[in-house]
């Protein structure tokens, strides 16, 4: 999912887990590191990072909760973001 843009590309989280506080949920996520946005397939190419946000999210905190598609190829990992038009690309 898009967490949220900065500076014009997305910053990408991998839902870890769901935990509640006092009753609502929020999301544990991964980082997901952008390397580039590659047209031809309308995705960035991106490396999932061992690493963790330093807060939680609330769902209706996210540019975006639809999940993307993600493929493999070549050994390389690519986010389709074909769904979110506008200033993405």
């Amino acid at each position: 999912m898009i967490i949220r843009v900065l500076e014009g590309s997305p910053v990408f989280g991998l839902v870890d887990s769901i935990v509640y506080v006092n009753s609502k949920p929020f999301l544990v996520c991964k980082r997901v590191s952008s390397v580039t946005y590659v047209p031809h397939y309308c995705a960035y190419r991106v490396v999932l990072c061992s690493s963790y946000f330093d807060r939680l999210f609330a769902v209706h905190e996210l540019f975006t909760h639809h999940t993307h598609k993600s493929y493999s190829l070549e050994d390389q990992v690519y986010v389709v973001i074909k769904r979110c038009v506008g200033e993405l690309y």
